[in-house]
């Protein structure tokens, strides 16, 4: 029984979260989950703005933890816009967070799963592993992410054990809300 569900009120996030819950569950959508702004170069081509800034302008703030796209946020800035909600979740229990990509690479700064240089040049954080806090590292294609979830939800419940199962999907894959 899912105890919580937080989510980014952005269209991808909900839709996720509701497919997921269902009726069944209250959702809370709060803003502090959505993915990091981009600024001046939202909406825009990436090719289109690597190619007009350069390399290494575009990998410091697509990539970097302190630099930010004019007028947009830096991991940095998000890992401080989420950190509160972090702080706010209870300490046990079944808690269902759909967010974005960047948002959990910096909340996987947060929680100790990667530093702020360590996660510099990373596209996905399912690569990320950290036996200490049972952060397990899982597939890329995320149509593959369900079933290891699922898998390792059920193992937890079997166990008795009071974890929390994360899956990924559209990381990366819809410029939608």
């Amino acid at each position: 029984v899912i105890l919580l569900t937080s989510c980014s009120p952005l269209q991808r996030a909900m839709t996720t979260a509701i497919g997921i819950v269902g009726d069944h569950v209250d959702i809370t959508y709060d803003d502090r989950l959505k993915e990091r702004s981009y600024g001046d170069w939202s909406g825009l081509n990436k090719s289109d703005v690597r190619t007009k800034i350069g390399d290494d302008a575009f990998f410091s703030a697509r990539r970097g933890w302190d630099t930010s796209p004019p007028n947009g946020e830096s991991l940095k800035d998000v890992s401080i816009r989420v950190a509160p909600f972090i702080d706010e979740l209870p300490d046990s229990g079944n808690i269902l967070v759909v967010s974005h990509g960047n948002t959990i690479r910096a909340i996987s700064v947060l929680f100790g799963v990667n530093t702020e240089d360590n996660v510099k040049g990373r596209q996905m954080p399912v690569h990320y592993t950290w036996k200490e806090g049972r952060f397990i590292s899982i597939s890329s294609p995320v149509g593959t992410q369900f079933s290891q979830a699922v898998g390792v939800a059920m193992a937890s419940a079997y166990k008795g054990l009071d974890e929390v199962c994360i899956s990924w999907l559209g990381d990366g894959t819809s410029g939608q809300g």
